[in-house]
Parts: C-alpha cells; structure tokens; sequence
C-alpha cells in the first residue's frame, strides 16, 4: 500500500512516545538549551580559574596553595551550584530560573574568599554574575498560560 504512511498501531505508538507538553512557567527547548549551556559556560569558567590559578602560581581560597591543597569537598565548591542549576535545566522545572538566579548569586560569593586577590575575586565574581544573568534572560523564554476565553469579543461571529 504505497498511499498509506503509516499503520493503525504506529500513531499508538507514536503518541505513547511524545513528550508531555510544556506547562505554564517551563522554558521552551530553545531557552532551556540556552540555559543549560550557558551553565556549562559557568563550570567552564571556574574550571579556567582553577588552570589559570596553577599556572600563574595564585590560589584561590577553595583551591589552596599547591604543596598544600584543599580537602576535595572544598574544591568542589564553585561547582556544585552550577551542576544542580543543569541537573534542573535538564529536568525542566517551572522554577529553573528562580533557581539559576540563587546559583548564580552562590557562584558570585565565590569572589569574597579571593579577595586577597582583586583580579581573581573580579573574575569569580563575573562569572557568578554571568550565570545571574543568564537565568534573568530566561525568564522571557517561559511559556505563557493559555489565553483565557472570558474576554473574547461577543459579537465575533462563530
């Protein structure tokens, strides 16, 4: 049956396959693969400062001097914010961005144990703010509630 395109059961099995559709306060997929990849960006750059840190010989507070680092807990620090506001964005939660706004205030608190070094304590601090406005600018890629019918036009013609 060469016009037939698909067999009775295949839209079964279809629909029991798609994703459930997005609910009001969800980013759309666009603005949640921004999200999440912007977040990547954040880890990538605490991870920058950890390698800069090494090479230029300065340690950050929660890295340590290197003869004698910190506890690996400590360490994990700057990036454990980040990875919860991906695990989250991967999710996709109705509140991921109020969550990526605390993410990103936590990764900027960061700078405050730097602050022995202004330049590192600078960059700490702008990749938490970074990640701040991130998930700002996500806020405008939720999804709307559905308009209500009450206010439709009474004498539209049906």
């Amino acid at each position: 049956m060469a016009g037939q395109s698909e067999q009775p059961g295949q839209a079964w099995q279809a629909a029991q396959h798609a994703p459930p559709p997005l609910q009001p306060g969800q980013l759309s997929p666009g603005w949640r693969l921004l999200f999440i990849a912007g977040w990547v960006g954040v880890l990538g750059g605490f991870g920058a400062v950890w390698y800069a840190g090494r090479v230029a010989g300065i340690a950050p507070w929660w890295l340590g001097p290197e003869t004698d680092p910190r506890n690996v807990f400590i360490v994990a620090v700057p990036f454990v914010a980040p990875m919860i506001a991906i695990v989250i964005g991967v999710m996709g939660r109705k509140w991921t961005c109020h969550f990526g706004v605390v993410a990103g205030v936590i990764s900027a608190s960061i700078a405050l144990g730097d602050l022995h070094f202004p330049g590192l304590a600078v960059v700490d601090a702008l990749i938490g703010l970074c990640g701040i406005l991130l998930s700002v600018a996500c806020f405008g890629g939720r999804m709307r509630p559905a308009p209500d019918d009450a206010y439709a036009d009474p004498l539209a013609v049906s």
